[in-house]
């Protein structure tokens, strides 16, 4: 077995030591088995997650395969991880909008080792203008209208998100802080961890339609993961591979 990420490999070993081997598990994972967060980053799929409200798939969060037709005439292609899946809300209504309290939501339970700041990117897409944002939020650090953001809402800008392809668009790390809105800012999505402890990494539909591939946390410090082409010199920063076009 090849593992293309160090730090996904890293989160594998230590999750298969606390009992939930990430890599082979699709599904709902012991609440004793976080992911942790190693060398200042965590990645994590969607599909393996410790909690979800509601619990009925025709509500809440639901399982979906890449390429699936989700809903009729809709695939979501690109999926990454074990078995290439991804989780999305069902399209029940035209357009929802809620507010990320009421949301459906699906957590992740993460450890921090260190206390700092952390960003956070999300690869996720919908399918149309009523299925393009997300919210994202730690719950333990919900403060009302404080200083430290606990939650962000990232939507599509001039219809990014629309294309059901997790593949075009990369890690997402943009959005804007504490709000209800479908054109949010495009600020850093940091979170400011206080304590080492394990927290509980929220994501909510803020309209249904929307699909979630995987996630990420790194220290804010560290440089962005998606690759960039710097202009005249032969060096790609960010991920470990690149394809150049033809």
């Amino acid at each position: 077995m090849t593992y293309s990420h160090p730090a996904r490999f890293i989160a594998l070993v230590f999750c298969t030591l606390l009992g939930a081997n990430l890599g082979t598990l699709a599904g709902l994972l012991p609440p004793t088995s976080p992911y942790i967060v190693t060398n200042g980053v965590v990645e994590g799929q969607a599909e393996d997650y410790h909690a979800k409200s509601p619990a009925l798939a025709t509500e809440g969060w639901r399982e979906i395969p890449t390429n699936a037709v989700v809903p009729a005439g809709v695939t979501f292609d690109n999926a990454t991880g074990t078995g290439n899946l991804a989780m999305q809300v069902p399209d029940v209504t035209a357009s929802s909008s809620v507010a990320y309290a009421v949301g459906p939501s699906i957590d992740y339970y993460v450890f921090f080792g260190v206390p700092g700041t952390y960003r956070l990117y999300l690869r996720w897409d919908g399918y149309d203008g009523a299925s393009d944002s997300i919210y994202a939020g730690i719950t333990e650090l919900a403060d009302g209208a404080g200083p430290n953001a606990d939650y962000w809402v990232d939507t599509s800008v001039t219809n990014s998100h629309i294309t059901s392809d997790f593949g075009v668009h990369g890690w997402d790390g943009l959005g804007e802080a504490e709000v209800n809105t479908g054109t949010a800012a495009q600020n850093a999505m940091t979170f400011i961890i206080p304590a080492s402890g394990t927290y509980t990494l929220r994501i909510a539909a803020r309209e249904d339609g929307v699909a979630l591939d995987s996630f990420r946390i790194q220290l804010a410090s560290m440089i962005d993961p998606n690759p960039v082409a710097v202009t005249g010199q032969n060096a790609i920063f960010g991920q470990e591979s690149f394809t150049y076009a033809n």
